[in-house]
């Protein structure tokens, strides 16, 4: 046999007291700039952060080693923070007088943002998916922005620009042109929305706004003053973008080609040939096709799609699934349907498929925490150390199985209704390996004894076969 299964405790280690940062003896950055990227940290409530114990933040003496940290001539000039669990109000971030990206985008932070917090350096800056509110800020003196996006947020205004700034309302004076959101060159791109979060320089098809392009100085705002209409509630065909606000679309609703819906509910069956953002799958609900971006809150299922976004937590997920996403998105507590296939992206929390016909998950990356059942884990699959192997967990390459992993709960089955849980040694967890019992039996001590070791398929028991008489009998 080539691996051994085996049960081992384990024991973690917390160190009792953690390094925090001296900024007064660190030599990355000015003092100040270091005392302001602590600030960040504590008022968003850093010890939440989803990167906390890998990202080095209040740990090291060296801050533009940090996650998330770019340093030039020993200043901070992009701080990129998105998605990462980010929770309260925004800082005071001024004294960063070399900050030319700031990016604290799919987050949870709240209350009011004023320019008098930014510094004036700032060339793009993104803070849209979070829960800001109030006016928004007067960016009028920001002479060297190029890029905003503050979409999905909670404000009451639409923020003043300077003049380098072209909103962009998806107004096109050529009729002969795509709908709103198609870009320069007769390139036909997705239609206008909010902020999905992902950024693809190397295809055609990219998201709707949102996404920053570097080539393009324009504002992203939210959908009511960027000239998104509501979408309509009694249509079965949303042939253009919109936002539903928070409202439910009809039965049988299809969102066609070159469409977009956000902020929608859908209770029942729809139909996605566009993009579908920020949006609630109710249960009793199943969504096909198309591509899902932003946070979709699932509890029925969604089928078939290409993923850009940043997450889809809960649910089922069915058919053929790609994860695309560029700002590390994942899949959270989900059920996956019989045969359902997943490429790329990242898995956390309970992933659970169907224990007669498993998902195949292959080029994601499972994290730390996470428990599987009924799935096989195919090609470039990355496994965290932590991740609870359950019944059904197969494995199509043995250098994907992390060292010291215990795979003994991926065999267990029971054989009767009322027997003990057993290991099923007529199986084996490489999905293109002989059965366990089958390497046992190819064993020379077995072959040259003439010895069989069987399991009785009744109750699971195993029983050796010595010159014809069984044991035990």
């Amino acid at each position: 046999m080539r691996y051994f299964i085996f049960s081992i405790i384990t024991l973690t280690w917390l160190p009792l007291a953690q390094a925090t940062t001296d900024c007064a003896t660190q030599t990355d950055l000015p003092e100040s700039e270091c005392k302001t990227l602590l600030l960040l940290f504590n008022s968003t409530k850093g010890a939440g952060w989803f990167d906390l114990f890998e990202g080095g933040w209040n740990m090291t003496n060296t801050p533009c080693s940090w996650a998330g940290i770019t340093c030039r001539d020993g200043h901070v000039i992009a701080i990129d923070r998105q998605n990462n669990g980010l929770k309260g109000p925004f800082p005071d971030l001024t004294s960063l007088s070399h900050l030319e990206k700031l990016d604290l985008s799919h987050n949870q932070l709240n209350g009011s943002i004023s320019s008098a917090n930014l510094p004036s350096s700032l060339q793009e800056l993104s803070l849209s998916d979070n829960q800001l509110s109030g006016t928004a800020p007067d960016l009028t003196h920001f002479s060297n922005l190029k890029t905003v996006n503050l979409g999905n947020n909670q404000l009451a205004s639409t923020p003043q620009l300077p003049p380098q700034l072209v909103v962009d309302t998806g107004t096109i004076d050529d009729n002969t042109k795509p709908p709103p959101g198609t870009i320069d060159n007769d390139e036909t791109k997705p239609p206008p929305l909010v902020d999905t979060g992902t950024i693809d320089d190397n295809d055609d098809t990219r998201p709707p706004p949102g996404t920053i392009d570097d080539n393009d100085e324009t504002i992203i705002l939210p959908p009511s003053v960027s000239g998104v209409p509501l979408c309509p509630k009694n249509k079965l065909s949303i042939s253009s973008s919109c936002n539903a606000s928070g409202n439910t679309l009809p039965c049988n609703v299809t969102i066609e080609e070159g469409a977009s819906v956000a902020q929608a509910v859908f209770e029942c069956d729809a139909e996605n040939k566009g993009w579908i953002s920020n949006s609630t799958i109710k249960a009793g609900a199943t969504v096909q096709g198309g591509v899902f971006t932003g946070g979709i809150s699932n509890d029925g299922i969604l089928a078939d799609f290409d993923f850009r976004g940043r997450s889809i937590i809960g649910g089922m997920l069915s058919g053929i699934i790609v994860n695309n996403s560029k700002v590390g998105g994942y899949f959270q507590e989900v059920s996956l349907a019989p045969d359902t296939q997943i490429s790329g992206g990242q898995l956390k929390g309970n992933i659970m498929g169907d224990a007669d016909a498993p998902a195949l998950i292959e080029g994601a990356k499972i994290l730390k925490g996470s428990q599987l059942s009924s799935v096989t884990l195919g090609e470039n699959t990355q496994i965290a150390k932590d991740v609870k192997i359950g019944a059904g967990v197969r494995f199509t390459h043995q250098d994907q199985i992390p060292t010291g992993t215990d795979l003994t709960a991926a065999l267990v089955v029971n054989f009767a209704d009322n027997s003990p849980p057993t290991i099923d040694m007529n199986t084996d967890v490489l999905t293109k390996a002989p059965s366990l019992l089958e390497q046992i039996n190819e064993l020379s001590e077995m072959k040259d004894n003439n010895w069989q070791l069987v399991q009785n398929p009744e109750n699971g028991q195993l029983e050796l076969t010595i010159e014809g008489i069984a044991f035990p009998d």
